[in-house]
């Protein structure tokens, strides 16, 4: 295949999952896994590059547990797959999302011979062998819209959403940002009574431990990330600026207004520098800006355009 040449793999149903195989070192093998609505009709393509000639060479496997909505082969073993998946029940007539892990009962694609071949024009999808199917455990989030959540690093059980919240009162939507608690963080059961009520059971209630309204009703809350190091603190990204709140007391501890002609998008916080800069994205002209909490001032400007190669690195400070 000359170098430059593009190739074309077309599929009959929608798809949005891709993936190298990565336990394979020696082929050039990717899958895909489709997205329909149509029950029983999903499935996954193991597609492999010829590469003396630039053919492509697939096998398909069947997905039938339900549309995929992300997928990762294995680092260890070329065969096993882990698909992320949105199954309907006609019982219950709702969807609900699992995770499945499957082995592929083979993972020679290229046909050995012409017999071979026309073998595996012929059939139709294969199945693959399902080892586990993982449900996720349910808790309720009746505060709104969930945007944004991050789980705490220093606390499995607790975690940090940014939500938009509709007010009947006011009949407008309200950005704000909450601390839960989850009751349990168990979800694989321990027997088979277990499993019944897990299966069985609704929605259960998270403590809510604390909640973080806007400065300005209208201002729309971008993303908020724990503290790396320092549990009590979190970075909240505003579409103005920027904020690091005590999520013991909700204070703002320091503050960062974005310039009047960018808006920030989201945020992390920076691993070095001690964990003091938390630089968030700005639109447009795709840029970052950095911001320190600890000195209250700008760090740094980063402008990266689509029609140009180059990043302009612009250090300023602000009082």
């Amino acid at each position: 295949m000359e170098e430059g040449n593009s190739i074309i793999y077309g599929l009959e149903h929608q798809t949005r999952a891709l993936s190298p195989q990565y336990g394979e070192s020696d082929a050039i093998r990717f899958l895909i896994g489709t997205q329909s609505l149509k029950p029983n009709s999903n499935q996954i393509h193991v597609v492999e590059l010829e590469e003396d000639t630039g053919a492509l060479h697939t096998k398909v496997f069947k997905h039938d547990i339900g549309e995929v909505w992300h997928l990762r082969c294995s680092p260890h073993d070329a065969a096993t797959l882990l698909t992320t998946h949105n199954s309907y029940d006609p019982a219950t007539s709702q969807c609900t999302m699992g995770v499945s892990v499957f082995k592929l009962p083979t993972v020679e694609v290229i046909p050995k011979d012409l017999d071979d071949l026309s073998a595996i024009q012929s059939r139709n999808a294969d199945d693959m062998e399902l080892l586990l199917t993982i449900k996720p455990e349910v808790f309720k989030h009746d505060i709104g819209e969930v945007w944004h959540l991050r789980c705490s690093p220093h606390d499995a059980a607790t975690l940090l959403t940014t939500h938009n919240s509709y007010d009947p009162a006011t009949s407008q939507c309200t950005m704000g940002v909450s601390v839960f608690k989850l009751p349990t963080v168990e979800v694989i059961p321990k027997d088979l009574d277990d499993l019944s009520a897990i299966q069985s059971r609704n929605a259960d209630d998270m403590e809510l431990l604390l909640t973080i309204k806007p400065e300005k009703p209208e201002e729309e809350i971008r993303c908020a990330e724990w503290h790396p190091t320092d549990a009590k603190r979190v970075g909240v990204v505003c579409e103005g600026g920027v904020r690091v709140h005590d999520v013991t007391t909700g204070a703002a501890l320091s503050r960062a207004a974005a310039s009047a002609r960018l808006k920030f998008t989201g945020g992390k916080w920076n691993p070095h520098q001690g964990h003091t800069q938390l630089p968030p994205g700005v639109w447009p002209a795709f840029c970052i800006q950095g911001t320190t909490y600890r000195a209250r001032r700008k760090i740094g400007l980063v402008r990266q355009y689509l029609t140009v190669a180059t990043r302009i690195l612009k250090t300023h400070a602000e009082a």
